[in-house]
């Protein structure tokens, strides 16, 4: 992931996967492809924030880029 992203953004992006992987495996629910892909995006700022499924975060600004 280096030559995509700088090292923290990276380490972040390996956390995050490391953390969706360990939640499907610990409670038998599936891997939602997804769901995975829009947490990475936000983690790596490649996407609008939408809030995920039961957040209590707000929806984000359209306008905000």
């Amino acid at each position: 992931m280096a030559h995509r992203t700088d090292p923290e953004s990276a380490r972040a992006a390996v956390a995050v996967m490391d953390g969706l992987c360990l939640q499907a495996l610990l409670t038998d629910g599936a891997y939602d492809e997804e769901r995975a892909r829009g947490v990475l995006a936000r983690v790596l700022n490649e996407a609008p924030r939408p809030p995920l499924a039961g957040s209590s975060e707000p929806p984000a600004d359209p306008t905000d880029t």
